[in-house]
């Protein structure tokens, strides 16, 4: 029995810089989780400004 699900904090600043949303190139959200479902995983998003100690300053 293997684990199959992962957690993955999206940091809104991460994708609006300027007042402008970016979902291109690495930070392709739809494609990474196609690839998340492509490879047989479950994954559960995190979406929000504020990310606990996962990541400094926030």
């Amino acid at each position: 029995m293997a684990l199959r699900t992962m957690v993955c904090f999206l940091v809104i600043s991460l994708f609006r810089a300027r007042k402008k949303y970016n979902f291109e190139g690495r930070y392709d959200l739809v494609m990474f989780v196609k690839l998340v479902q492509k490879v047989g995983m479950y994954m559960h998003q995190r979406i929000g400004p504020f990310v606990c100690a996962e990541w400094n300053f926030g």
